[in-house]
């Protein structure tokens, strides 16, 4: 039997209040609608017309490509355009899975694109994803960059999210890579309600936003995932709909709810990529607020002031994020997906 798991049912809607606080009172609906399109055009400028690729990372050739690929589909590209056939086709040829990141972006741009016609490949990406999940020690339930390096919030989040698409399309996933997802992410919870990029008593690292959002989106997908599936984290056969709240969910929103929208808590970098994880915390959690913080309103905001003003991108703040390409990319999914 084939699962399917719906989107969640949730309607978002722009609404405007009587008193608008001043970082709002310029945004409006047409303003957001060209900041998607200068962004879009510029995505399209930067592929390789030949190849179907976008040139960088050079490690991971897929995942750049799948990312560039799933904002535009996300931005409103249709998936008949030349750009997005001619990615798709670059994507199919890659062969077998080595990476984690790339693997799971390759996975989710398939799935969002023809899926159907790229079964074979998701099916592969999915047994794959299962096979090199860390399934004893410290970091069961995790992933890293492959199946030989320690594994990481981050990695893990991206594998979760492809196996969700997957799923959503009607791939069957084992119900005990959720289950050890689950109770990974519940563990490795901080005392404050935040989450780092790993855990390692040797080597504490600083909670953040960004790890944050993936914690707190990989418990909703995990807990969904079982519950469409019928088995609960006690292994009982539970009716759909029928879940208590996550208190780690909630610890994690109300961490997140402190901070503004314009820079990841915790970190110097990795600006775009937090913003990134927000779209996905708002939509997957139903939360139009997070704390005081309007969370699409804010978020828009800033990025429509920061976009280059005469080519349509965006930088971000680190090294990856230097790349307009990446920057652009996670800029529009949090644009085009919040504004949903």
């Amino acid at each position: 039997m084939q699962i399917r798991i719906p989107r969640p049912c949730l309607t978002f809607v722009l609404i405007v209040a009587v008193v608008t606080p001043v970082w709002s009172q310029s945004l409006t609906d047409e303003g957001v609608r060209r900041s998607i399109s200068r962004g879009v055009d510029f995505i399209k400028s930067q592929q390789n017309k030949r190849s179907g690729s976008w040139n960088g990372y050079l490690d991971y050739p897929e995942g750049l490509t799948s990312l560039a690929t799933l904002a535009l589909l996300n931005a409103g590209e249709d998936v008949r355009s030349p750009a997005i056939q001619r990615a798709l086709d670059q994507i199919r040829e890659v062969g077998k899975p080595r990476k984690v990141y790339s693997t799971a972006l390759r996975t989710m741009a398939l799935c969002a694109a023809e899926p159907a016609k790229s079964r074979v490949i998701i099916e592969e990406n999915v047994r794959w994803l299962e096979q090199v999940q860390a399934k004893t020690g410290q970091y069961s339930g995790a992933w890293g960059y492959h199946n030989e390096s320690r594994p990481d919030n981050s990695n893990s989040q991206f594998a979760l999210l492809a196996l969700y698409e997957a799923q959503r399309i009607g791939v069957q996933v084992d119900p005990n890579v959720w289950k050890r997802s689950q109770t990974h992410f519940r563990s490795s919870i901080r005392a404050n309600g935040a989450w780092a990029y790993f855990e390692h008593p040797a080597a504490p690292m600083p909670a953040t936003g960004s790890m944050t959002c993936a914690a707190v989106c990989s418990l909703v997908i995990c807990n969904e995932a079982l519950r469409y599936q019928g088995v609960d984290d006690q292994d009982e056969v539970r009716c759909c709909g029928d879940s208590d709240e996550d208190a780690a969910v909630q610890r994690g929103l109300k961490w997140l709810g402190r901070f503004p929208m314009s820079g990841n808590p915790g970190s110097g970098s990795f600006l775009m990529y937090f913003l990134y994880g927000i779209e996905r915390t708002g939509r997957l959690t139903g939360q139009r607020f997070l704390g005081d913080h309007d969370w699409y309103r804010e978020g828009t905001s800033f990025l429509l002031g920061r976009q280059d003003s005469l080519n349509g991108f965006w930088k971000g703040t680190g090294p990856m994020e230097q790349d307009p390409v990446v920057s652009t990319s996670f800029a529009l999914l949090f644009l085009a997906k919040g504004r949903r």
